[in-house]
């Protein structure tokens, strides 16, 4: 059950949101100097994330914004410009440069593979985060409960993937102001901004 705006916790309780049945779980951390800092919490074994096998989000980039992941317990795969590693809580703070083509994604759980009967973990926290900003181009919550829910929505319901989403979704986010401010400023999102959304 994926957990929508209206049923978001209380805002000093700490996870923001939660996708794929609970299997992805991301809260907002403090972290100086940057524009957003989450920590995700991946469940590997989650029967949400089994069933995507090998299946990976799309590969995107971000023009304006770099952004890091750092691996604090168990492993993360992560494509860059079509390279694929696999991190983990030694290699420290990737960045991903702007411009780059890029995808993360929970490595495959390969039953009887060396490196897998050497993984024990159930769970993958990593810290997400990204540089400043213009506010427009700028990765944020609103940015990231669309993003993941659209995922989520998507691999869930067996749909295919659009790989320009455009809007920004009422039933996803916690801040519509923020989200409609964003689609007002691009001539591309204008028309999907509804004030009268507002509850």
């Amino acid at each position: 059950m994926t957990v929508y705006a209206s049923e978001q916790p209380a805002q000093d309780e700490l996870e923001v949101f939660a996708a794929f049945d609970g299997a992805i779980k991301m809260r907002v951390v403090s972290r100086p100097n940057c524009a957003f800092a989450f920590e995700v919490t991946v469940q590997d074994r989650h029967p949400q994330i089994l069933a995507l096998g090998a299946q990976r989000p799309p590969a995107h980039f971000h023009p304006y914004q770099s952004e890091y992941m750092e691996v604090l317990e168990g492993r993360l795969g992560l494509e860059i410009e079509g390279c694929d590693r696999i991190i983990g809580p030694g290699d420290g703070q990737v960045r991903v440069a702007p411009w780059t083509s890029h995808r993360m994604f929970p490595p495959l759980l390969q039953e009887g593979s060396k490196e897998d009967a050497e993984y024990t973990g159930a769970t993958t926290r990593f810290l997400l985060s990204g540089g400043e900003a213009a506010e427009l181009f700028r990765l944020d919550t609103v940015f990231f409960e669309n993003w993941y829910r659209y995922q989520d929505e998507v691999v869930m319901g067996g749909g295919r993937m659009d790989l320009i989403q455009l809007p920004f979704y009422r039933k996803w986010t916690t801040d519509w102001a923020l989200a409609c401010e964003k689609m007002e400023a691009s001539y591309l999102q204008r028309k999907f901004s509804d004030r009268k959304k507002m509850d």
